[in-house]
Parts: C-alpha cells; structure tokens; sequence
C-alpha cells in the first residue's frame, strides 16, 4: 500500500528542496511526492548537475543519492556546503555503511537514509528540517529585534583613557 502524503497542520514551512539521483523512476518519484508534500522540487540526474543547480539557486535542503557518477553525494554536500553553509544535506543510499555515513556527516550532512526509504519516513525528516529551519529563523529575527530596541551601548566616562578605548571600538 502506498504512503499517503498530505501537507497538514504539523508542516511549518514550506522548503525548496534539490533531489539528485541518477535512478530515473525515483526522479519521477520525488518530482511527483516532494511537491504533495508541500515543498518545492528541483530534480537533478547526477551530481554535476545538482552543483550547476546550487551555482543558480539556493535550497533550504538537498537530498543526494551517494553514489552518481561524475560526482557522488558526497561531493555535491562539499560543494553546496562551501556555497551555501546555512543548506541542510540529507544522504538518500542503497549503498549503506557505516563508513559512508560517517562521511556524509562530515560533510555536514544531518541525516542519511537507506533506499528503499518509505515516503512517510522522509516526510519526517522534512518536516524535522522544517521545525528547525523555523526557530533558526526566529532567533535571528529576535537577535535582530533586540539589537534594534537596544540600540548601541554606551560607555560612561570622559577620561582620556577612556576615550580612547571608545575610539578604538569605533
């Protein structure tokens, strides 16, 4: 029986999303459930590709198959990483071990999961992705907010030492 997969209340934002894998069927998969999800969908055949579409655009999160030819997942999460840090990375593999997975973590990959993946599976991870998205958006809204009301902090006091403490601040 298939996943269903419905965008509902628990989805707080919607991300725009890379896919990059080389197998054609699942390409057509996600083209079809990554939108019913919620998120918009850039599908990529391989890594090249995926890098090309990363030098255009920015994604809130990619999802790359390990092994592509020309460039494998681990590859496209090095380069997105230098191109866009804040992007998160999710490692999609038939091809698990420990060793790999371990890599694509330090690549800066935040999670990794094993073909055949079931839908609903992934759309949980989206939206764990999504959640922390989120509040990473709201602290900074907060952190700029409080720097707007606070303003500048001023520093009391007129002696020559401290007005050249204020000068080398400036």
């Amino acid at each position: 029986m298939k996943d269903t997969i419905k965008l509902d209340a628990q989805t707080p934002m919607r991300l725009k999303i890379l896919f990059a894998d080389d197998e054609p069927a699942l390409q057509e998969l996600m083209h079809l459930e990554l939108p019913r999800m919620g998120h918009e969908a850039t599908i990529c055949p391989d890594g090249h590709t995926a890098v090309a579409a990363l030098e255009r655009n920015t994604y809130d999160c990619i999802i790359v198959d390990l092994d592509m030819p020309g460039m494998n997942g681990i590859q496209v999460i090095a380069k997105c990483k230098e191109m866009s840090p804040d992007t998160d990375a999710v490692v999609l593999t038939g091809k698990s071990s420990f060793e790999t997975a371990v890599q694509a973590l330090r690549q800066g990959a935040v999670d990794y999961l094993t073909k055949p993946c079931k839908l609903i599976d992934l759309k949980a991870l989206l939206l764990r992705v999504a959640r922390q998205r989120e509040w990473i958006n709201k602290c900074r809204a907060l952190a700029h907010q409080l720097e707007r009301v606070e303003g500048k902090t001023e520093l009391v006091g007129g002696s020559r030492g401290m007005e050249h403490v204020k000068k080398l601040i400036e």
